[in-house]
């Protein structure tokens, strides 16, 4: 592979390349995204067919748990691609490898963090989670193991950020694709040479994290020789940058975390409520996880655009993507409402009760839905720094949410799933919409035309792609898989078609196709 180092990496020179590699980093973050969505799409049914409602909702209210404790590392991801992107577009290579170092020390020192937490917790304070007590022993396995595989993603995010740095998300997306493929392949051997528990897919799910870890850390010490350790020049203005732009994010990223799992915590003596929710979770987390490639990306090109103080071309990457990421979650959420239900029945097992998640979807998908919009202008909000009036008030939301739930939602409601998730939609709606208006505010879109243009059309263009989805599914009521998947692609294509001759502007589609070309011509030349 070629070596990657930095040196002269003047603007004329390094636009043009992080613009192509967009357009590859989109292309394999859609081929993760498909690996994903088959993947664990299937993986789902499975395993909450073998594990039983009882057990899966184990593992659910595990992953809460240890979601939370991992918010001890959240923003890290964020502020230190943004730190180590900056610094490479600049060209300052000794700015970029004292970034690196206090990068890994910092992701180091919160991971000790996580594991003590959840030293305390074991020790003192399991009998309080609330787990019953034939699940107690094996509660603590799963969560251990589950804690573990969120240290290596957090150890992991250095070489993230390096590959976000020089606009090689391909690689992490790559990566990513085999890791799923092999937690998938590992948890169906052992489920059927040995017995499925929940305990062994959690030691599964770390094996895959170390896997990934080891990876990465290869990849970036074999291809980039700048991303070295250094004990020269390091500042304490270096460290303070990371500690105040990773407190901005940590904000942010423990609202939506707080968002969409406080349900669980709340009502989580009702495992069979945690079961169905937790389902909803899973889709959400294969929904959204498929765009973080693609987000991923966009956020690297915006801090390279901001890094050179190149606005207006923000702007227009603003547009587009979130003219796309609208349509796109708009699609998403009709198929949902109107397939949904059929794909519900043949793909979770009998003995879940699916009526209920089902009535359960419009609210679920549409928490999901929103999530993407937003996505563009969150990749806008780090690239200008615009962080902590939306994460404030992400904070009050929040709070709002936790006191509303128990006092509207009684336990014993007849639909908990359809009420919980229908609250948790409309405060977390409100926040998507703020931090929308705010980053739309900050590059001067007009309120109105920036609704019409930007969230509108691209809608309007989803509704036309589906419409003969809707008719052929009130008409004859397809409920067989093949039926089901022939109809997905048949509207997947309409909604392209549509999409990209009525959602996008002539000048869009124009600097659409100028951004495709030109890898084309890169991918055939063999550049890059």
């Amino acid at each position: 592979m070629q070596e990657i180092m930095l040196g002269s990496i003047g603007r004329d020179s390094k636009q043009p390349e992080y613009k192509w590699r967009f357009a590859i980093n989109v292309l394999f973050g859609g081929g993760q995204w498909i690996v994903q969505l088959i993947v664990g799409l299937y993986m789902l049914g499975y395993v909450v067919s073998r594990l039983g409602q009882e057990q899966w909702g184990l593992v659910v209210l595990a992953m809460s748990i240890s979601t939370y404790l991992s918010l001890i590392q959240a923003g890290a991801s964020i502020g230190i691609s943004k730190k180590l992107n900056e610094s490479y577009t600049k060209g300052d290579v000794q700015t970029f490898r004292g970034y690196y170092t206090f990068a890994i020390l910092l992701c180091i020192v919160l991971s000790a963090i996580v594991v003590i937490a959840t030293a305390v917790i074991v020790t003192f304070f399991w009998s309080e989670v609330g787990i019953p007590d034939r699940y107690l022993q094996e509660g603590k396995l799963v969560l251990v193991a589950l804690i573990a595989s969120t240290v290596c993603s957090a150890l992991s995010l250095p070489m993230i950020g390096c590959l976000q740095a020089i606009h090689r998300s391909d690689i992490n997306s790559k990566i990513q694709a085999w890791s799923v493929i092999l937690r998938a392949v590992s948890v169906i051997a052992v489920f059927e040479l040995l017995a499925p528990s929940a305990s062994a897919y959690a030691v599964v799910f770390l094996a895959a994290s170390i896997f990934t870890l080891l990876w990465l850390y290869w990849w970036v010490y074999a291809n980039m020789p700048a991303a070295r350790i250094t004990t020269h020049g390091l500042g304490q203005k270096q460290l303070f940058d990371l500690i105040t732009i990773n407190g901005a994010t940590f904000f942010n990223t423990v609202n939506y975390v707080i968002f969409m799992q406080i349900p669980v915590l709340l009502y989580r003596e009702n495992l069979a409520f945690v079961g169905l929710y937790g389902i909803g979770l899973q889709i959400n987390s294969l929904v959204r996880g498929l765009f973080f490639s693609p987000f991923s990306a966009l956020s690297s090109v915006m801090v390279s655009l901001k890094s050179t103080g190149d606005m207006e071309d923000i702007r227009g990457w603003f547009a587009i993507a979130t003219k796309v990421y609208v349509a796109v979650a708009a699609m998403i959420w009709l198929w949902f409402v109107v397939l949904g239900p059929s794909v519900l029945r043949l793909w979770i097992p009998s003995g879940i009760n699916v009526e209920m998640l089902a009535e359960a979807l419009p609210y679920l998908v549409g928490v999901t839905a929103m999530g993407l919009i937003s996505m563009p202008s969150s990749a806008v909000e780090v690239a200008l720094g615009r962080l902590h009036i939306t994460a404030l008030t992400g904070v009050g939301l929040v709070v709002a949410l936790i006191v509303a739930l128990p006092a509207l939602v009684p336990v014993d409601t007849e639909n908990l799933v359809v009420s919980v998730s229908a609250l948790v939609a409309i405060f977390f709606g409100l926040w998507q919409l703020i931090i929308m208006l705010r980053v739309g505010s900050a590059l001067h879109y007009n309120t109105g035309h920036g609704v019409f243009c930007l969230v509108f059309l691209p809608c309007l263009s989803a509704v036309i792609a589906g419409m003969p989805l809707m008719i052929i599914q009130r008409a004859y009521h397809p409920n067989e898989a093949l039926q089901l998947a022939l109809l997905t692609g048949l509207a997947g294509l309409s909604f392209v078609a549509v999409f990209f001759l009525a959602g996008l502007s002539k000048a869009e589609r124009e600097k659409s196709r100028v951004v495709v070309m030109e890898f084309l011509r890169r991918d055939r030349t063999g550049a890059g």
